[in-house]
């Protein structure tokens, strides 16, 4: 069901990815191993002088993919590549296990994670960067605040402050 989400959108060395949303990834990936996290929030000086270019959005792709630039043999580009194959495995766990949490067995929650990657909905906004891993991640985000919210009312009063 991966390998499917992978090749589908385009994310497996070899194949393209939509080339606006790839080209801005790698580039805001270079900046990040060009000059580190050295402003907050954080920018590149590279683009948008005098102040540069903010970081909002994928951020979190950028910066798995920054990590991944210092294993040994790893471009930019690989890196960015590798990333996104994270990224898209751990929305379909976190899709799957959110399904799971509802009742449904393993095989047909695989078949619900993978209809949601799959989907045309889904599919189209990969040319749209991080509105596509926005998607991609929304289950497992939806886990985390289920799983959030189902502690709370149980969490003592110094655990609750930590979260406000």
């Amino acid at each position: 069901m991966l390998f499917a989400c992978l090749v589908l959108a385009g994310q497996l060395p070899g194949l393209t990815n939509a080339l606006p949303a790839t080209i801005a990834q790698d580039g805001a990936t270079q900046c990040l191993v060009n000059h580190g996290f050295s402003q907050w929030p954080v920018r590149c000086p590279d683009v948008g002088a005098p102040l540069g270019e903010a970081f909002v959005q994928g951020l979190p792709l950028n910066v798995l993919g920054f990590l991944l630039t210092y294993l040994p043999g790893v471009s930019t580009h690989l890196a960015v590549t590798m990333s996104c194959m994270l990224v898209t495995a751990l929305g379909l766990a976190g899709a799957i296990a959110l399904l799971r949490r509802s009742g449904m067995g393993f095989t047909l929650a695989l078949g619900g994670a993978g209809l949601y990657l799959l989907s045309p909905s889904v599919l189209t906004l990969v040319a749209f960067g991080s509105t596509y891993w926005s998607f991609v991640l929304l289950p497992t985000a939806a886990l985390i605040d289920l799983s959030i919210f189902e502690r709370w009312p149980t969490a003592s009063l110094r655990r609750r402050a930590a979260f406000t």
